[in-house]
C-alpha cells in the first residue's frame, strides 16, 4: 500500500512540473488486504436412495458484497450438486447440496471436499463424511382376501386369493408377488391375484402363502390355512328304469352336454374342465369327466437336455447361450485349433490364418476378406468407403501442398536470381561514384557529370528493374512500388531533384552542387546495395528452409497415413473388444439364472462377481442398458 502511496506522489509531482493539469472525477475504492472467506460448518450428511435429498451451506466474508464467493466439490457422484441460491443477506452467501438417485450400487460412505472461493482465490473448506444408504419403508399387506385365515373347501373348488399392499415409497419402489403351495412355489403367478384349485388329490391340511418384496427385499406374507375336503370322483351311471306308471317326466329329456377346454396342467399334475347340460334337463345323464390326471411339462430351460422353447440346438442359441461356431473365439465342437480345423471350414495352420487365407462365407471380415470376400465385410464396406474416400482426399490435399511448395521454391529461385543480379552492378556503381568524388575538380566537369548520370541511370534501371528509357519523374513512380525505408526513398527523390536541377540549367556545371549529388549518390547506392544483401540472406533462408520442408514432407505425409491406421486399427481392436465382452456377459447372465432355476446359489454368486467386473468395464450406454438385469439379479440372490 506504502508503494502505491509513493508512486502516486510521484506521477502527482511531474504532473504539477510539467503543467499537465486536468481535472477529471475518479471513484474508486482501495482495499489494504484480502480477507479470507469463512465456510460454516456443515458435519456429515446421511442420504437415502429414493429419497431427495435437500441441505442448506452458507459462507462469509468480511470483504462481502464487495467480493463474490463461489461453492465447490470434489465428489465424483453426478447425483451430488451444489446449488447456488439467490443473495438475499448481503453478508451471508448460501447454497444448497441436492443428491437424488435410485442407483442401489451408490450405496456406501464417501469423503466429499466441500470449498468456498473468493475472486482472489482465497479458500476455505471441510471434508464430510457422506452416507449413502437406504432408509426403506417395508410393504405391508392391510387387506386380504379371504378375509380369514382357516376355511374349508372341497376338491375341485375354485377359490380365489388377493391382497392388499402398502408401500410409502411407491412409485419409486417397486413390488413382486411368489406364491407358495405348502412350501412349493406355484410358477408363473407374479401378482397380487391368484385362482386356487384344489386338486383331487390334494384332501387335507394344507397352506397357502403369498410373498410380496420391494426392490431392497424386505417382504410381508399372509398365510391362509386349507382344510381341503376330499370329494369322491364320481362315475356316470345309465338312465334307470321309468318307476311305474306316471311318473318320470324326465324320460323324453336328452342331456347335450359342452364342456371347457382342459386347464394347464399345474404341478400336481391335474388338469379340470366344466361341463354344463344345455338342455338343462331336470335329471341330467351322462355327463363327461371334469377333472383327469395330466403329464405336467415344466417350463423350458438351458439345461434341461431337450430341443424346446426358442433354442436353435438343445440348450443353446435363442434366449439361452449362443450355440458353439466356428466365429466364437472359443475351441470347442471338435476344433483342432481355435475356430479352424473339425467342423470349421479353415484349417488349422499359419498360411491358413485369415489374413492370408480369407475363408467366404463365414460372415466374419478378417484380413483381405475386405478384397475377396465382400459378402463376408457388408457390415464393414461403409466404414472402408469412408476411410478410402479420407485417405484419397488426403493424398490430394498432400499433392497440392507439394505442388504449392514447388512453385514457392520455384518462385524464390528466381527472386534470387534477380537478387544476385544486382550486386555487382551495385559495387561496380559504388567503385565508379568514388573514382568520380577522387577527380572532381582535377578534369572536365561536364565530361564527370556525363558519366556520373550514366552510371546513375544504369544502376538506378538495373536495381529497379526497368527495361524502358525513363525520366526522373517515372523513375520516382517505379521507386515508390519498391519496398524500403521511407527516409530513404525521400533521399533518392531528393537525390533525382538535384541532377535534374544540374542537368537542365543552362549554365555549366557547378562544383559544390555536383559533389553534393556524388555524395549523396554514394550513400544511397551504399544503402540500396545493404538492403538488397538482408534480403539476399533472407531469401537463401527460406529457401533452405523450403528445401528442408520438401524432404520432411514425404516423411510427414507418410507418418500421419500411419498414425490414421493406428486409430482404425485401435478402434478396430476396441470394437472386437467390446462385442467379446458382450458376448460373455450374456453368456453369464444365462448361465447365472440356469444356476438359480437349479438352487446352485455358489455357482451363481461367482458368476454374479464375474458380470459385475464385465459390468463396470463397459460404455455407460451399455451400463444403463443391463443396469435392471443386473439389479434383478442382486436382488435375486440377496433373496436367497
Amino acid at each position: 500500500m506504502k508503494k502505491r502511496v509513493f508512486l502516486l506522489l510521484i506521477f502527482i509531482f511531474i504532473v504539477i512540473n510539467f503543467k499537465l493539469v486536468y481535472s477529471f472525477e475518479i471513484n474508486a475504492s482501495f482495499r489494504t488486504q484480502n480477507s479470507l472467506p469463512v465456510l460454516n460448518p456443515i458435519g456429515n450428511l446421511t442420504v437415502f436412495i429414493n429419497k431427495i435429498f435437500l441441505h442448506t451451506i452458507t459462507a462469509t466474508d468480511p470483504d462481502l458484497p464487495y467480493d463474490s464467493l463461489s461453492f465447490f466439490h470434489n465428489s465424483n457422484l453426478s447425483e451430488f450438486l451444489i446449488i447456488s441460491e439467490p443473495i438475499q443477506n448481503p453478508s451471508i452467501v448460501e447454497a444448497r447440496i441436492e443428491f437424488f438417485s435410485n442407483n442401489l450400487s451408490l450405496i456406501g460412505i464417501y469423503y466429499v471436499n466441500i470449498s468456498v472461493r473468493d475472486i482472489l482465490g482465497s479458500i476455505d473448506y471441510e471434508v464430510i463424511r457422506l452416507n449413502v444408504t437406504y432408509n426403506n419403508s417395508k410393504p405391508k399387506i392391510v387387506a386380504f382376501r379371504p378375509n380369514f385365515t382357516n376355511f374349508t373347501m372341497n376338491e375341485g373348488e375354485l377359490r380365489k386369493f388377493n391382497v392388499s399392499v402398502v408401500d410409502l415409497d411407491l412409485p419409486f419402489d417397486s413390488l413382486r408377488y411368489y406364491w407358495f403351495f405348502d412350501s412349493f412355489i406355484i410358477p408363473g403367478q407374479i401378482f397380487d391375484n391368484f385362482g386356487f384349485i384344489a386338486d383331487y388329490n390334494t384332501a387335507g391340511n394344507h397352506n397357502l402363502t403369498v410373498y410380496v418384496y420391494d426392490q431392497f427385499n424386505t417382504s410381508d406374507f399372509n398365510t391362509w390355512n386349507l382344510t381341503i375336503i376330499d370329494v369322491p370322483v364320481s362315475t356316470s351311471t345309465g338312465g334307470g328304469g321309468g318307476g311305474g306308471g306316471g311318473g318320470g317326466g324326465g324320460g323324453s329329456c336328452r342331456s347335450n352336454w359342452t364342456c371347457t377346454d382342459w386347464s394347464p396342467c399345474p404341478v400336481y399334475k391335474k388338469e379340470i374342465r366344466n361341463c354344463i347340460d344345455t338342455n338343462q334337463c331336470p335329471r341330467p345323464r351322462g355327463k363327461p369327466e371334469e377333472q383327469q390326471n395330466c403329464l405336467y411339462i415344466p417350463p423350458a430351460t438351458c439345461d434341461d437336455g431337450v430341443l424346446n422353447g426358442n433354442e436353435i440346438l438343445v440348450d443353446c442359441g435363442g434366449s439361452c447361450s449362443a450355440c458353439a461356431s466356428c466365429s466364437d473365439n472359443i475351441q470347442n465342437q471338435d476344433e483342432e485349433g481355435l475356430d479352424c480345423g473339425g467342423p470349421c471350414p479353415r484349417p488349422c495352420g499359419l498360411i491358413y490364418n485369415p489374413a492370408i487365407y480369407p475363408v467366404c462365407g463365414d460372415n466374419r471380415c478378417e484380413g483381405i476378406d475386405v478384397v475377396m470376400c465382400p459378402n463376408d465385410c457388408r457390415s464393414s464396406l461403409p466404414l472402408m468407403i469412408v476411410i478410402i474416400v479420407l485417405l484419397t482426399l488426403y493424398l490430394v490435399y498432400a499433392y497440392g501442398k507439394l505442388t504449392l511448395i514447388f512453385s514457392l521454391v520455384n518462385r524464390r529461385r528466381n527472386e534470387l536470381d534477380i537478387l544476385s543480379s544486382k550486386r555487382t552492378p551495385s559495387l561496380s556503381a559504388f567503385n565508379n561514384l568514388l573514382l568520380i568524388k577522387n577527380v572532381i575538380g582535377k578534369e572536365n566537369k561536364e565530361l564527370l557529370f556525363k558519366k556520373f548520370l550514366t552510371i546513375m541511370r544504369n544502376f538506378f534501371s538495373v536495381f529497379f528493374l526497368i527495361k524502358y528509357e525513363f525520366t526522373y519523374e517515372e523513375l520516382k513512380k517505379e521507386i515508390k512500388k519498391y519496398i524500403m525505408d521511407e527516409q530513404l526513398r525521400e533521399k533518392i527523390h531528393k537525390l533525382l531533384d538535384e541532377i535534374s536541377k544540374i542537368e537542365y540549367k543552362k549554365d555549366e556545371v557547378s562544383l559544390s552542387p555536383f559533389k553534393d549529388a556524388v555524395e549523396n549518390s554514394l550513400y544511397i547506392v551504399e544503402s540500396l546495395k545493404i538492403l538488397e544483401e538482408k534480403k539476399y540472406r533472407e531469401f537463401k533462408i527460406k529457401k533452405a528452409q523450403e528445401k528442408f520442408s520438401i524432404i520432411r514432407l514425404p516423411i510427414i505425409i507418410i507418418k500421419k497415413i500411419v498414425n490414421i491406421f493406428i486409430l482404425l486399427e485401435s478402434a478396430f481392436i476396441e470394437s472386437k473388444h467390446l462385442r467379446s465382452q458382450l458376448r460373455d456377459f450374456e453368456k453369464y447372465i444365462q448361465d447365472l439364472n440356469s444356476n438359480i432355476r437349479n438352487r446352485d446359489f455358489d455357482n451363481a454368486k461367482e458368476k454374479y462377481n464375474k458380470i459385475k467386473l464385465i459390468y463396470n468395464e463397459l460404455p455407460m450406454k451399455y451400463k444403463n442398458k443391463y443396469h435392471n438385469k443386473l439389479l434383478l439379479l442382486y436382488n435375486t440372490l440377496n433373496k436367497v
